[in-house]
């Protein structure tokens, strides 16, 4: 290879790579924005809780099982990835503003669900074009994902604590505040779009050069592999068949158990009157998941196993917590706990779908995967909204304790077929 023509398609990943980061950063700073306030607003809107549970768990099932779809769609036809990305975005960021001219219960719930369908849609073309970069610009895919979930979260931190700022000095309150609010993180929306046309431009130049040699073969030694101790076949893409489907069960049991931050925050409303700090809160889960993240992909390739325990045990420790104390503190610290494992366990299952996956099957592989996490996400989330419902706040806390346990349960029974190894 003509190593002037490798600098410039390394040049070129990395330009798409940071463009896409900023479009994520400035899409959450909008969309997680929105989130952070949604639990508060449907208490005010005098919505039960059990309806949060069902319209955030759908909601995210929506965003979830279009992916496979789309997946499937975007492997048939390559061209159209980004095409598909535009419209994801638009759809995604659209519905935050348009909350504020929303008048009717049905039309917030519509609009909720309109965002997480265009985050559907553009996640799966998106991972795509990360791993197509990673393999035809030599950039490790822990890199790619660790520097892209850090921006994104970093964004979904500041977005909110812009917004606590607000309802703190202007001392917003009530639904045409919280209206208000939704209106305002429709500003950088404009911006999302500019560098989503130059990570588009910049794609571009690395698919119109794109180099007869497989550059796989020069990719480092670094990359995690399947440790090949298992004597079943293998399919099309890499992955041991029962590989992938365990490790797909066991995301699925870590979503059923996860507790929806909207959840929480509601909760939090109820008890303290400090409208502002539950907006802190989220912007605290926001930036310990991007930390999380980041970090994760760093020690994922080296210590695996403490990564992901290390997670679980945050995942089960917090429900604990706020079991046994519940005062402004505590929530700060499962705020923490809350994003950091979330933030971690998100990035690790996305490093290991795309270091054993094909340019023709990527898509595929990670809808698959998200449409089954966000079903489990989805009936999780209907149970603890209806225990909290008609048991109490307690027993929800209880039910995902005990989930969670199961989670590192099975996680111990089939860590060698979960786990990926470095090579020797």
């Amino acid at each position: 290879m003509d190593n002037k023509h490798y600098f410039n398609l390394r040049k070129y990943g990395w330009l798409v790579v940071i463009n896409l980061s900023i479009v994520s950063f400035l899409a959450d700073f909008i969309y997680e924005g929105s989130r952070s306030i949604l639990g508060q607003y449907f208490l005010l809107l005098n919505i039960p809780v059990f309806y949060l549970g069902l319209v955030a768990g759908f909601s995210e099932f929506i965003g979830y099982s279009v992916r496979y779809f789309i997946g499937y769609f975007v492997d048939k036809f390559r061209k159209a990835k980004f095409l598909i990305i535009y419209l994801g975005y638009f759809l995604n960021l659209i519905s935050v503003p348009l909350l504020y001219f929303a008048n009717s219960y049905y039309f917030v719930w519509f609009l909720v669900f309109l965002e997480r369908f265009g985050k559907g849609l553009r996640i799966p073309p998106r991972d795509s074009v990360f791993f197509i970069v990673s393999n035809k610009c030599n950039i490790e895919s822990n890199k790619i994902f660790g520097i892209h979930h850090l921006m994104d979260q970093l964004g979904a931190f500041i977005g909110p604590l812009i917004l606590s700022f607000f309802f703190f000095y202007f001392k917003f309150k009530d639904i045409y505040h919280y209206k208000l609010a939704f209106l305002m993180l429709g500003i950088p929306i404009l911006l999302v779009f500019l560098h989503l046309f130059l990570a588009n431009i910049y794609f571009n130049k690395i698919t119109e050069n794109e180099i007869k040699n497989n550059i796989n073969d020069h990719k480092k030694d670094t990359e995690i592999e399947i440790k090949d101790k298992f004597n079943t076949k293998e399919n099309k893409i890499g992955f041991k068949l029962n590989h992938y489907y365990i490790m797909v069960i066991f995301s699925m049991i870590i979503a059923f158990g996860y507790i929806d931050f909207p959840i929480i925050l509601y909760y939090f409303k109820g008890s303290f009157d400090f409208d502002y700090l539950g907006v802190v809160l989220y912007s605290i889960a926001m930036v310990s998941s991007a930390v999380g993240g980041f970090i994760s992909s760093i020690f994922f390739k080296k210590y695996p196993t403490f990564v992901i325990i290390f997670s679980l045990a945050l995942v089960v420790f917090y429900p604990v917590l706020l079991f046994f104390i519940k005062n402004v503190l505590i929530f700060i610290i499962v705020s923490l706990f809350w994003g950091w494992a979330l933030g971690s366990l998100e990035t690790i299952f996305k490093i290991i779908v795309s270091l054993k996956s094909e340019e023709e099957n990527i898509g595929k592989r990670f809808g698959l995967f998200h449409t089954f996490f966000g079903l489990s996400w989805f009936v999780g989330s209907l149970f603890l909204g209806l225990i909290y419902q008609k048991l109490g706040f307690d027993y929800m806390l209880l039910f995902s304790f005990s989930i969670q346990l199961i989670s590192i349960l099975f996680f111990f029974l089939f860590r060698n077929q979960i786990l990926f190894y470095q090579k020797n």
